[in-house]
């Protein structure tokens, strides 16, 4: 009988806690969509002005995002996200509490920046954790987020229904947060990566640093845009269709959770390059479909299967860069950032086109997105083909 070294239980321990952690932050993410009447109606306010909270909360994970990448590189990564996990628990004991309109944006912008240390942490330490090996646990890592993604709007409905609140639904995430951060701080964190020995490679590579950054903002605005808008774009396209709409939203995440699920095997027995270039190709047929099948059937094929190709590109895109260029804290944070960005500009466009022109241009942003995704993708991989050619290596 064969027994764990302590490294390898150590290594297994740090990985539960960041799966942990990620189902933790899917909760978190997804809380704030079923969540807006109940805060409207605490604070007096219109659906419309409450939903200051998402930008807010965005303009918060955008600067906290920014702001990780250094402290991953400088300070052990679990003294950043306890203090992380520990805003993130007050902030969502409050919100449900809080009155003012003025003071619950203000909290959100702080939770936003505290959200930002857990979804940039797991991913920095679990590349230090893993190493070379690492696709397959992205995979998983992003497989849990979805989890929590997913669970996180049944726990609210119930606890609405329950109660016709959503105060003790914000306080078990909460609860849910505290015990992450105490399992957590009781680990050691993975050994920081040595400095580098020149200034060359101490600098951020800018040339390939700046397309994937702009590929990570198009997939988030991509993906945000049509979870979000799906619900209002078969509302408006088939009139009375409010139940099925409510579960093809469902069936969006339920599929791209699925989706990740099936990719762990996967990444650990394809090339991360080959991976990204199917995924992408499947997700823009899906789109052709749901452009070129306007029915309701044809909505639920194109959203399943798009739910699946989905699921992959994120995390397997991550490996792909780390193939490129170290992946540091300050490159993972600048990644997050763009993906900050995304978050907050293609829904906005993508809802502008539904109100001012029609629905279907919402399918089309998605689509246009998806095909610069693959333009940027393949030239990204054919530049890196290329120098490795020179070098005498291969990719």
């Amino acid at each position: 009988m064969t027994r764990s070294s302590p490294g390898s239980t150590l290594r297994l321990l740090q990985t539960a806690c960041y799966y942990l952690l990620t189902v933790a932050v899917g909760f978190i993410v997804a809380a704030w969509g079923p969540s807006l009447p109940s805060l409207a109606a605490h604070t007096g306010t219109s659906l419309g002005q409450i939903g200051l909270l998402f930008t807010t909360n965005s303009l918060g994970f955008l600067l906290g995002a920014l702001l990780a990448g250094g402290i991953f590189d400088s300070i052990p990564g679990h003294r950043a996200i306890v203090p992380g996990l520990a805003v993130v628990t007050l902030a969502f004991f409050l919100i449900p509490l809080i009155t003012t309109l003025w003071l619950l944006v203000a909290v959100a912008f702080v939770n936003g920046i505290a959200s930002a240390m857990l979804v940039v942490g797991p991913n920095v330490l679990l590349t230090r954790v893993h190493q070379e090996n690492v696709g397959p646990w992205l995979n998983g890592l992003h497989f849990f987020f979805g989890v929590g993604a997913f669970f996180s709007p049944i726990l609210i409905a119930q606890v609405l229904s329950a109660t016709g609140d959503v105060v003790w639904a914000f306080r078990a995430i909460a609860l849910g947060a505290l015990l992450c951060g105490v399992w957590m701080a009781t680990l050691a964190s993975p050994p920081l990566p040595p400095p580098p020995t020149s200034h060359e490679e101490s600098r951020l590579r800018w040339p390939i640093l700046l397309p994937i950054a702009l590929f990570f903002l198009l997939y988030t605005g991509a993906e945000q845009s049509y979870a979000g808008w799906l619900f209002s774009y078969t509302t408006a396209l088939y009139p009375g269709s409010d139940l099925q709409a409510g579960y093809l939203t469902s069936a969006f995440w339920g599929a791209f959770t699925i989706g990740r699920l099936l990719a762990i095997p996967v990444a650990a027995r394809v090339k991360a390059s080959t991976l990204v270039f199917v995924a992408l190709s499947g997700a823009a047929l899906s789109l052709g479909l749901l452009l070129l099948a306007p029915s309701l059937d044809g909505l639920w094929v194109g959203t399943l299967a798009l739910g699946l190709m989905m699921a992959s590109i994120f995390p397997t895109m991550l490996v792909f860069a780390r193939s490129r260029m170290p992946l540091t804290g300050r490159v993972t944070g600048v990644f997050f950032s763009a993906s900050g960005v995304g978050g907050m500009t293609l829904p906005l466009l993508s809802g502008q086109l539904f109100v001012g022109v029609g629905p279907r241009l919402v399918m089309a942003v998605q689509l246009v997105a998806v095909i610069a995704m693959l333009g940027v993708f393949t030239g990204v991989n054919l530049a890196g083909r290329r120098a490795a050619e020179v070098e005498g290596g291969v990719v």
